[in-house]
């Protein structure tokens, strides 16, 4: 994060330039940048250095060299700052204003700041339209997570439901045809047997056929 905000900081002093150093120094960095500014000190890894927006350390290893200014480019910075400092008084005069670096009128300004508000609006909506979206599709998603899951449930709740109810078919079932064998015996025919199952028996059979037919997808007993 550091190395970031030095960079960051480095690209603003070197586009704005150093107009109000008493003294500056020529400091050319490896990536081929020229920075003025004054070298207060300096230590085995690193440069201090004042700009005209308070005091830098810069590493070492990100400095090319530094070249201590000249009479003539002292003469020039001081020229050129009093032709920047009349070119203001002139530009006030007119009723200009700087702003990001350029001499507008107020009615420019207010043009580009609304401009500008608009387009951070925009992105903002948009920014706030796509969080949105991914919050319904997060929601649709449990939505339907929890629905399958309930319906999961339900789905073996009836299963379970099905195979008490085959069992139960089966084993009445099973119990009452058991006791019509006995009875049949005792009376001697199979006519016998078969009557005396009865409507009970065939209520149970009924149940235990049901069950395996939703059970088994359509087969059955």
């Amino acid at each position: 994060m550091f190395r970031h905000l030095l960079r960051a900081t480095l690209a603003v002093v070197i586009s704005l330039g150093l107009s109000g150093v008493l003294r500056a120094d020529t400091i050319v960095m490896r990536t081929g940048q020229i920075m003025d500014g004054e070298k207060l000190s300096e230590d085995d890894n690193s440069y201090e250095v004042k700009v005209q927006f308070g005091t830098l350390r810069i590493p070492k290893d990100k400095v090319l060299r530094i070249d201590p200014e000249t009479e003539e480019q002292k003469a020039d910075r001081e020229r050129k700052a009093q032709e920047a400092e009349e070119l203001a008084e002139e530009m006030k005069a007119e009723g200009k204003v700087l702003y990001k670096g350029k001499w507008v009128t107020e009615k420019e300004k207010k043009v580009a700041e609304d401009k500008a508000a608009a387009e951070k609006k925009k992105k903002a909506e948009k920014v706030a339209a796509e969080r949105k979206k991914k919050e319904e599709e997060a929601k649709k998603k449990a939505e339907d997570e929890k629905r399958l899951a309930q319906q999961q449930q339900q789905n073996l709740l009836r299963n379970g439901q099905l195979i008490d109810q085959r069992n139960e078919g089966y084993n009445a079932r099973h119990n009452r045809s058991h006791g019509g064998q006995l009875d049949d015996y005792s009376t001697g025919g199979s006519d016998g047997y078969r009557n005396n199952r009865g409507p009970q028996y065939n209520q149970y059979n009924q149940m235990y056929r049901q069950g395996s037919n939703i059970l088994n997808g359509g087969g059955g007993y």
